[in-house]
């Protein structure tokens, strides 16, 4: 819950710094609070990993979460204007017609994304599939227009109903 944030100033910089300050931090907390207190640490820096396992090990529920790189969030806006531009306008569902909007233009383009962080075997395999994912992640209806707008962006290729990702 937000109302139970910390924000705690760390008055001189160096190396590691705010690492040790936030394990200190962790600790004194877990320390200080009942064990249905839980953790979660805000960083991409994996080397905080040891120290939660360590805090979990003990029977206390913490974890570490990722933000989205600047660079990851750049290249997410990049393909939605990208696929603005390829008209998204003319990917209608089929039962109402798509408006234009930036969130639908969002929706896919962070399906293109989540479809990118997916390993190889686990992507959908036939373009049916593909559609069926892309609606239930955007929960819109959308229809093999939106196929052809992913071949045009290059992100697949189809070999009958078959799909060859190139992303």
């Amino acid at each position: 819950h937000l109302n139970n944030v910390e924000i705690i100033k760390i008055d001189k910089q160096g190396k590691n710094n705010l690492d040790f300050h936030l394990c200190y931090q962790l600790g004194v907390q877990a320390h200080c609070n009942d064990k249905n207190v839980n953790f979660v640490v805000v960083s991409n820096d994996k080397g905080f990993d040891s120290i939660l396992s360590t805090v979990n090990k003990q029977g206390r529920q913490c974890k570490r979460i990722s933000r989205p790189s600047k660079a990851k969030v750049k290249k997410i806006k990049s393909k939605a204007a990208k696929l603005e531009e390829t008209k998204l306008e003319e990917i209608k569902p089929k039962e109402t017609k798509l408006e234009k909007t930036n969130k639908a233009t969002s929706d896919v383009a962070l399906f293109i994304e989540n479809l990118k962080s997916k390993q190889k075997k686990t992507r959908p395999r036939k373009v049916q599939t593909l559609l069926n994912a892309l609606n239930a992640f955007t929960k819109k209806q959308y229809d093999e227009k939106t196929i052809d707008i992913f071949i045009k962006l290059n992100i697949i290729e189809t070999d009958n109903s078959k799909i060859i990702y190139k992303i």
